[in-house]
């Protein structure tokens, strides 16, 4: 006959526990645990507790009661972590590589949230972040998910470049070409959104602009400083021509000769430091390359021999 137990305290209870509530077991889970209802020598690679950070979306894990590492939400959830989970070490660096590579994810979904980017450039970014391992997997998804595509910024790109800023299809191609898009990319989106009406409009509304900053210049140095400013802008020697027959660079003797004067007069200060002979062939020079008539520096130079000399 088995021996019968001698204390009602020593009798096992068949009565179900009282469950836990939702609340508590969170808390639980949440919380660092300090105490523990067995305590196992040795590490058992169980994970204690998880807890969430600060930061939205991210999340500490303890094992064996002491911190471990962090993961993302999304990592939490692909790798069900959750508490009583036992983690080996391979699985660690497992969890820890997917946590790495969800961090290159939202550093490339942060970049562009301030605007479009070129697949290029998001590559650079995370080259730059040092998520060089996931760069070609993040730009992979980001193109899955539609976030990301080269066609669709370059023709926004372009359409920003010359509605805002007035900018050329020269300098705009150069720029696309900088981001890494690609040429038949660049063509299809100049094509469908720069017009060449539109592009002819652009040069005309710069060149206006340069006339008149250029209006105490020679017409033939105002011309070469307006090509000069419009290659610059990225506008063809065409199209330039075209403004060109436009534009009325003529001007009348009085205001050629009021532009005169005033480059004149900067150039016979500057010069007026050597002896007069100096200064007149100086002057003379000066004033040809701008472009002015030489009958007409000459009768400016003369004017000012006569004031050296009084």
């Amino acid at each position: 006959m088995p021996d019968l137990p001698k204390k009602l305290s020593e009798v096992t209870s068949n009565k179900p526990k009282k469950a836990k509530t939702l609340n508590q077991t969170f808390k639980q889970d949440t919380a660092k645990i300090d105490e523990s209802p067995q305590k196992v020598s040795g590490k058992t690679n169980i994970i204690t507790s998880i807890s969430s950070q600060k930061r939205p979306g991210r999340y500490n894990i303890f094992i064996d009661e002491s911190y471990a590492f962090a993961v993302d939400e999304q990592v939490l959830i692909d790798f069900m972590l959750t508490k009583g989970m036992a983690v080996n070490p391979e699985l660690q660096e497992k969890i820890q590589k997917a946590d790495n590579a969800q961090k290159a994810y939202q550093a490339a979904l942060h970049y562009l949230s301030y605007q479009l980017r070129s697949e290029k450039e998001i590559y650079d970014y995370l080259i730059d972040k040092e998520y060089q391992d996931h760069a070609d997997r993040v730009i992979d998804k980001l193109r899955e998910m539609k976030l990301l595509d080269d066609q669709a910024y370059a023709e926004s790109f372009v359409r920003t470049k010359a509605a805002v800023n007035y900018h050329g299809p020269v300098e705009i191609r150069r720029n696309l070409y900088r981001k890494g898009v690609a040429e038949s990319l660049i063509d299809q989106a100049l094509l469908s959104e720069y017009s060449e009406e539109m592009r002819l409009e652009n040069a005309q509304r710069l060149a206006d602009k340069q006339v008149k900053k250029n209006k105490n210049r020679s017409n033939r140095e105002s011309q070469q400083r307006i090509r000069q400013f419009l290659l610059q802008k990225g506008f063809a020697n065409d199209t330039i021509t075209e403004v060109f027959e436009e534009l009325d660079f003529e001007k009348d003797d009085d205001d050629e000769r009021e532009a005169l004067i005033k480059q004149g007069e900067k150039a016979w200060r500057r010069y007026s430091k050597f002896d007069l002979f100096n200064c007149k062939q100086k002057t003379y020079a000066n004033l040809y390359q701008k472009g002015f008539p030489g009958d007409m520096i000459s009768q400016f130079i003369s004017e000012k021999e006569s004031e050296w000399n009084e």
